[in-house]
């Protein structure tokens, strides 16, 4: 199976690209699987909701002072769209450990 760099984050189990990158953390912390070694993984439930409480915190102050304080009127739509972008990244990059 040819590896998805893009969908799938690396496994720290296999070291190959195998488990879902935007799944790790949703509505609740969930167990996901690498699709190669068959390993359970989880992110700490602690830091997904802490993740979650300051990104919406940061999204609506940044968009508050932008609007309302500043000059130069950035479309809210925008910071919005940056926002997703960077929960995205967040969630390929947080880091997961082994459920035993």
């Amino acid at each position: 199976m040819k590896e998805n760099k893009f969908l799938y984050s690396r496994c720290p189990y296999c070291k190959k690209h195998g488990i879902p990158a935007f799944e790790k953390f949703g509505k609740y912390t969930y167990e996901i699987k690498c699709i190669y070694c068959e390993h359970s993984f989880r992110v700490n439930f602690f830091v997904a909701i802490l993740i979650k409480l300051l990104y919406g915190i940061s999204l609506g102050i940044i968009g508050y002072l932008l609007n309302n304080y500043t000059t130069i009127h950035i479309p809210l739509w925008l910071i919005i769209f940056v926002f997703v972008i960077g929960y995205f990244t967040i969630q390929y990059f947080i880091p997961i450990h082994m459920i035993k």
